[in-house]
Protein backbone atom coordinates (compact mmCIF):
# COMPACT_ATOMS: atom_id res chain seq x y z
CA UNK A 1 0.00 0.00 0.00
CA UNK A 2 1.40 3.39 -0.96
CA UNK A 3 1.19 6.65 0.92
CA UNK A 4 -1.45 7.82 -1.56
CA UNK A 5 -3.91 5.05 -0.74
CA UNK A 6 -6.26 5.52 2.23
CA UNK A 7 -6.18 2.93 5.00
CA UNK A 8 -8.33 -0.16 4.38
CA UNK A 9 -10.16 -1.60 1.39
CA UNK A 10 -6.81 -2.11 -0.36
CA UNK A 11 -8.39 -4.42 -2.95
CA UNK A 12 -10.87 -1.70 -3.88
CA UNK A 13 -8.16 0.94 -4.23
CA UNK A 14 -6.04 -1.45 -6.28
CA UNK A 15 -8.99 -1.91 -8.62
CA UNK A 16 -9.45 1.85 -8.92
CA UNK A 17 -5.75 2.41 -9.60
CA UNK A 18 -5.78 -0.34 -12.22
CA UNK A 19 -8.82 1.22 -13.90
CA UNK A 20 -7.01 4.55 -14.23
CA UNK A 21 -3.79 2.92 -15.44
CA UNK A 22 -5.64 0.97 -18.13
CA UNK A 23 -6.87 4.21 -19.69
CA UNK A 24 -10.21 2.48 -20.30
CA UNK A 25 -12.27 4.38 -17.76
CA UNK A 26 -15.97 3.85 -17.46
CA UNK A 27 -17.87 7.12 -17.58
CA UNK A 28 -19.97 6.21 -14.54
CA UNK A 29 -19.07 4.46 -11.27
CA UNK A 30 -21.35 3.67 -8.34
CA UNK A 31 -19.86 3.26 -4.85
CA UNK A 32 -22.31 1.74 -2.40
CA UNK A 33 -22.29 0.72 1.24
CA UNK A 34 -23.59 1.82 4.62
CA UNK A 35 -23.41 5.38 5.94
CA UNK A 36 -19.88 6.32 7.02
CA UNK A 37 -18.16 3.31 5.43
CA UNK A 38 -15.91 5.37 3.14
CA UNK A 39 -17.72 5.60 -0.20
CA UNK A 40 -16.94 9.26 -0.78
CA UNK A 41 -13.32 8.74 0.27
CA UNK A 42 -13.00 6.06 -2.41
CA UNK A 43 -14.72 8.25 -5.00
CA UNK A 44 -12.44 11.18 -4.22
CA UNK A 45 -9.41 8.91 -4.51
CA UNK A 46 -10.54 7.86 -7.99
CA UNK A 47 -11.27 11.48 -8.95
CA UNK A 48 -7.81 12.61 -7.89
CA UNK A 49 -6.23 9.71 -9.79
CA UNK A 50 -8.21 10.52 -12.95
CA UNK A 51 -7.15 14.17 -12.82
CA UNK A 52 -3.51 13.48 -11.83
CA UNK A 53 -0.92 14.65 -14.36
CA UNK A 54 1.78 12.15 -13.39
CA UNK A 55 3.01 9.65 -15.96
CA UNK A 56 3.66 7.11 -13.18
CA UNK A 57 1.68 6.23 -10.08
CA UNK A 58 -1.62 8.05 -9.69
CA UNK A 59 -2.58 10.03 -7.73
CA UNK A 60 0.98 11.23 -7.18
CA UNK A 61 0.02 13.89 -4.62
CA UNK A 62 2.65 16.26 -5.97
CA UNK A 63 1.67 17.49 -9.43
CA UNK A 64 -0.22 20.75 -9.96
CA UNK A 65 -3.51 18.88 -10.42
CA UNK A 66 -3.10 16.89 -7.19
CA UNK A 67 -2.22 20.06 -5.29
CA UNK A 68 -5.33 21.81 -6.59
CA UNK A 69 -7.44 18.79 -5.75
CA UNK A 70 -6.10 18.55 -2.19
CA UNK A 71 -6.80 22.26 -1.65
CA UNK A 72 -10.36 21.89 -2.97
CA UNK A 73 -10.00 24.24 -5.93
CA UNK A 74 -9.54 21.99 -8.96
CA UNK A 75 -11.52 23.57 -11.83
CA UNK A 76 -12.38 20.18 -13.38
CA UNK A 77 -13.77 18.56 -10.24
CA UNK A 78 -17.30 19.15 -8.98
CA UNK A 79 -18.81 17.62 -5.84
CA UNK A 80 -22.45 18.10 -4.94
CA UNK A 81 -22.65 19.39 -1.39
CA UNK A 82 -26.27 20.48 -1.16
CA UNK A 83 -29.02 19.44 1.23
CA UNK A 84 -29.94 15.84 1.98
CA UNK A 85 -33.17 13.92 2.31
CA UNK A 86 -35.76 12.40 -0.01
CA UNK A 87 -35.95 14.35 -3.29
CA UNK A 88 -33.26 16.72 -1.96
CA UNK A 89 -31.31 16.60 -5.22
CA UNK A 90 -33.61 18.25 -7.75
CA UNK A 91 -33.71 18.33 -11.51
CA UNK A 92 -32.30 21.87 -11.71
CA UNK A 93 -29.04 20.81 -10.00
CA UNK A 94 -28.61 17.85 -12.34
CA UNK A 95 -29.39 19.95 -15.40
CA UNK A 96 -26.66 22.39 -14.38
CA UNK A 97 -24.21 19.51 -13.97
CA UNK A 98 -25.25 18.08 -17.34
CA UNK A 99 -24.81 21.42 -19.06
CA UNK A 100 -21.36 21.89 -17.53
CA UNK A 101 -20.36 18.35 -18.50
CA UNK A 102 -20.62 19.22 -22.18
CA UNK A 103 -18.05 22.02 -21.89
CA UNK A 104 -14.41 21.07 -22.38
CA UNK A 105 -12.10 20.62 -19.35
CA UNK A 106 -10.19 23.62 -18.06
CA UNK A 107 -6.86 21.97 -17.26
CA UNK A 108 -6.55 18.41 -18.46
CA UNK A 109 -8.29 15.57 -20.25
CA UNK A 110 -11.23 14.92 -17.94
CA UNK A 111 -13.93 16.59 -15.89
CA UNK A 112 -15.10 14.61 -12.85
CA UNK A 113 -18.47 14.92 -11.10
CA UNK A 114 -19.07 13.40 -7.66
CA UNK A 115 -22.74 13.07 -6.72
CA UNK A 116 -23.40 11.43 -3.32
CA UNK A 117 -26.65 9.89 -2.09
CA UNK A 118 -28.05 9.34 -5.59
CA UNK A 119 -30.90 7.29 -4.11
CA UNK A 120 -32.19 10.57 -2.64
CA UNK A 121 -32.67 12.19 -6.04
CA UNK A 122 -36.10 13.19 -7.19
CA UNK A 123 -37.46 11.09 -10.06
CA UNK A 124 -37.01 13.97 -12.50
CA UNK A 125 -33.42 14.49 -11.35
CA UNK A 126 -32.65 10.79 -11.78
CA UNK A 127 -34.07 10.84 -15.29
CA UNK A 128 -32.04 13.94 -16.13
CA UNK A 129 -28.88 12.21 -14.89
CA UNK A 130 -29.77 9.11 -16.87
CA UNK A 131 -29.79 11.11 -20.10
CA UNK A 132 -26.17 12.19 -19.71
CA UNK A 133 -25.12 8.70 -18.55
CA UNK A 134 -26.65 7.23 -21.71
CA UNK A 135 -24.63 9.52 -23.99
CA UNK A 136 -21.80 10.97 -21.89
CA UNK A 137 -19.22 13.37 -23.31
CA UNK A 138 -15.87 11.63 -23.85
CA UNK A 139 -14.21 13.81 -21.21
CA UNK A 140 -16.83 13.45 -18.43
CA UNK A 141 -16.60 10.97 -15.52
CA UNK A 142 -19.51 10.59 -13.08
CA UNK A 143 -18.86 9.14 -9.63
CA UNK A 144 -21.99 8.29 -7.67
CA UNK A 145 -22.47 7.05 -4.11
CA UNK A 146 -25.43 5.41 -2.40
CA UNK A 147 -26.15 4.09 1.07
CA UNK A 148 -28.87 1.81 -0.34
CA UNK A 149 -28.01 0.15 -3.63
CA UNK A 150 -31.53 -1.17 -4.18
CA UNK A 151 -32.99 2.34 -3.93
CA UNK A 152 -30.98 3.61 -6.91
CA UNK A 153 -32.87 3.67 -10.19
CA UNK A 154 -32.16 0.39 -11.99
CA UNK A 155 -31.40 2.08 -15.30
CA UNK A 156 -28.76 4.23 -13.56
CA UNK A 157 -27.24 1.17 -11.87
CA UNK A 158 -27.02 -0.64 -15.20
CA UNK A 159 -24.85 2.12 -16.68
CA UNK A 160 -22.31 2.12 -13.85
CA UNK A 161 -19.36 0.05 -12.80
CA UNK A 162 -20.30 -1.07 -9.27
CA UNK A 163 -17.86 -0.79 -6.36
CA UNK A 164 -19.12 -2.14 -3.01
CA UNK A 165 -17.31 -0.50 -0.07
CA UNK A 166 -16.93 -3.03 2.73
CA UNK A 167 -16.27 -2.73 6.50
CA UNK A 168 -12.67 -2.50 7.66
CA UNK A 169 -10.87 -4.49 10.32
CA UNK A 170 -10.66 -3.00 13.82
CA UNK A 171 -6.90 -2.51 13.28
CA UNK A 172 -7.54 -0.47 10.14
CA UNK A 173 -10.16 1.65 11.88
CA UNK A 174 -7.78 2.26 14.79
CA UNK A 175 -5.11 3.38 12.31
CA UNK A 176 -7.56 5.91 10.84
CA UNK A 177 -8.49 7.17 14.30
CA UNK A 178 -4.88 7.60 15.35
CA UNK A 179 -4.21 9.61 12.21
CA UNK A 180 -7.33 11.76 12.76
CA UNK A 181 -6.90 12.10 16.55
CA UNK A 182 -3.14 11.98 17.25
CA UNK A 183 -3.62 13.01 20.90
CA UNK A 184 -6.27 10.38 21.67
CA UNK A 185 -5.39 7.46 23.89
CA UNK A 186 -4.98 3.93 22.57
CA UNK A 187 -7.85 2.80 24.80
CA UNK A 188 -10.28 5.36 23.41
CA UNK A 189 -9.38 4.46 19.81
CA UNK A 190 -9.82 0.76 20.52
CA UNK A 191 -13.19 1.33 22.18
CA UNK A 192 -14.45 3.47 19.30
CA UNK A 193 -13.29 0.89 16.76
CA UNK A 194 -14.89 -1.97 18.68
CA UNK A 195 -18.37 -0.42 18.68
CA UNK A 196 -18.15 0.82 15.07
CA UNK A 197 -18.14 -2.62 13.47
CA UNK A 198 -15.60 -1.73 10.80
CA UNK A 199 -17.25 1.58 9.92
CA UNK A 200 -14.68 4.42 10.11
CA UNK A 201 -17.34 7.14 9.96
CA UNK A 202 -19.14 5.75 13.00
CA UNK A 203 -15.83 5.34 14.82
CA UNK A 204 -14.91 8.97 14.16
CA UNK A 205 -18.31 10.07 15.48
CA UNK A 206 -17.78 7.95 18.59
CA UNK A 207 -14.53 9.76 19.33
CA UNK A 208 -16.47 13.02 19.63
CA UNK A 209 -19.25 11.76 21.87
CA UNK A 210 -19.86 13.37 25.23
CA UNK A 211 -20.82 11.48 28.38
CA UNK A 212 -24.43 12.59 27.85
CA UNK A 213 -24.69 11.29 24.29
CA UNK A 214 -24.21 7.59 25.07
CA UNK A 215 -27.06 7.19 27.62
CA UNK A 216 -29.49 9.00 25.32
CA UNK A 217 -28.91 6.59 22.43
CA UNK A 218 -29.07 3.70 24.89
CA UNK A 219 -32.40 4.97 26.22
CA UNK A 220 -33.84 4.91 22.71
CA UNK A 221 -32.48 1.39 22.15
CA UNK A 222 -33.87 0.14 25.47
CA UNK A 223 -37.31 1.64 24.84
CA UNK A 224 -37.33 0.06 21.39
CA UNK A 225 -36.33 -3.33 22.81
CA UNK A 226 -39.19 -3.37 25.31
CA UNK A 227 -41.75 -1.76 22.99
CA UNK A 228 -42.26 1.20 25.32
CA UNK A 229 -43.57 3.82 22.93
CA UNK A 230 -43.90 6.53 25.60
CA UNK A 231 -40.30 6.08 26.78
CA UNK A 232 -39.15 6.03 23.16
CA UNK A 233 -40.96 9.28 22.40
CA UNK A 234 -39.55 10.91 25.55
CA UNK A 235 -35.98 9.94 24.64
CA UNK A 236 -36.36 11.10 21.03
CA UNK A 237 -37.97 14.35 22.15
CA UNK A 238 -35.14 14.98 24.60
CA UNK A 239 -32.64 14.44 21.79
CA UNK A 240 -34.52 16.94 19.61
CA UNK A 241 -33.49 19.83 21.88
CA UNK A 242 -30.77 20.66 19.34
CA UNK A 243 -29.62 19.36 15.97
CA UNK A 244 -26.24 18.50 17.48
CA UNK A 245 -27.82 16.38 20.22
CA UNK A 246 -30.20 14.77 17.74
CA UNK A 247 -27.34 13.83 15.42
CA UNK A 248 -25.27 12.41 18.28
CA UNK A 249 -28.21 10.31 19.43
CA UNK A 250 -28.93 9.01 15.91
CA UNK A 251 -25.30 8.12 15.25
CA UNK A 252 -25.12 6.38 18.62
CA UNK A 253 -28.36 4.54 17.94
CA UNK A 254 -27.07 3.44 14.55
CA UNK A 255 -24.04 1.85 16.20
CA UNK A 256 -26.21 0.08 18.78
CA UNK A 257 -28.55 -1.24 16.10
CA UNK A 258 -25.66 -2.52 14.02
CA UNK A 259 -24.18 -4.22 17.08
CA UNK A 260 -27.55 -5.88 17.74
CA UNK A 261 -27.76 -6.95 14.10
CA UNK A 262 -24.35 -8.62 14.39
CA UNK A 263 -25.39 -10.25 17.66
CA UNK A 264 -28.54 -11.57 16.00
CA UNK A 265 -26.65 -13.07 13.06
CA UNK A 266 -23.93 -14.51 15.31
CA UNK A 267 -26.48 -15.74 17.88
CA UNK A 268 -24.78 -13.97 20.77
CA UNK A 269 -26.44 -12.40 23.81
CA UNK A 270 -28.03 -8.97 23.21
CA UNK A 271 -31.21 -7.52 24.71
CA UNK A 272 -32.47 -5.75 21.59
CA UNK A 273 -31.51 -8.66 19.32
CA UNK A 274 -33.52 -11.04 21.50
CA UNK A 275 -36.68 -8.94 21.24
CA UNK A 276 -36.81 -7.98 17.56
CA UNK A 277 -36.51 -9.92 14.31
CA UNK A 278 -33.60 -9.67 11.90
CA UNK A 279 -35.88 -7.96 9.40
CA UNK A 280 -37.00 -5.53 12.08
CA UNK A 281 -33.39 -4.65 12.92
CA UNK A 282 -32.59 -4.08 9.25
CA UNK A 283 -35.59 -1.77 8.96
CA UNK A 284 -34.59 0.14 12.11
CA UNK A 285 -31.08 0.65 10.71
CA UNK A 286 -32.52 1.99 7.46
CA UNK A 287 -34.91 4.30 9.36
CA UNK A 288 -32.06 5.68 11.47
CA UNK A 289 -29.90 6.32 8.39
CA UNK A 290 -32.82 8.07 6.70
CA UNK A 291 -33.36 10.18 9.83
CA UNK A 292 -29.74 11.32 9.73
CA UNK A 293 -30.26 12.32 6.11
CA UNK A 294 -33.47 14.16 7.02
CA UNK A 295 -31.62 16.02 9.78
CA UNK A 296 -29.06 17.12 7.19
CA UNK A 297 -32.00 18.36 5.13
CA UNK A 298 -33.00 20.81 7.89
CA UNK A 299 -36.15 19.02 9.00
CA UNK A 300 -37.84 20.28 12.17
CA UNK A 301 -36.32 18.35 15.07
CA UNK A 302 -39.64 17.93 16.88
CA UNK A 303 -41.32 16.47 13.82
CA UNK A 304 -38.35 14.21 13.24
CA UNK A 305 -38.58 12.91 16.82
CA UNK A 306 -42.27 12.02 16.41
CA UNK A 307 -41.74 10.43 13.00
CA UNK A 308 -38.74 8.46 14.26
CA UNK A 309 -40.75 7.13 17.21
CA UNK A 310 -43.64 6.01 15.01
CA UNK A 311 -41.44 4.37 12.38
CA UNK A 312 -39.25 2.52 14.88
CA UNK A 313 -42.29 1.18 16.72
CA UNK A 314 -43.74 -0.08 13.44
CA UNK A 315 -40.43 -1.66 12.45
CA UNK A 316 -40.11 -3.67 15.67
CA UNK A 317 -43.34 -5.48 14.75
CA UNK A 318 -41.84 -6.94 11.56
CA UNK A 319 -41.67 -10.71 11.51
Amino acid sequence: MTANVPVGNQTLYQMLTAAVSSEHLCHACLFFGEEGIGKRTAARFLASAVLCESSKEKPCGQCASCMKFSHGNHPDFYEYAGKRGKNAIGVDEIRQIRQDAYTIPNDGVYKVYLIPYVEEMSASAANALLKVLEEPPAHAIFLLTANHYDHVMETIRSRCVKYPVLPLSDAQVISILKDRFPDASEEKCQKAAAIAGGNPGLAISAMGETEEDVPLAQSVSDALAFGDEYALLCACTKASASSQTMRAMLVGLLRLLRASFLAKTNKTQDTLASRITLRGLMECIAITEESIAALDGNINNGLLAMELTSRLMNARRFV
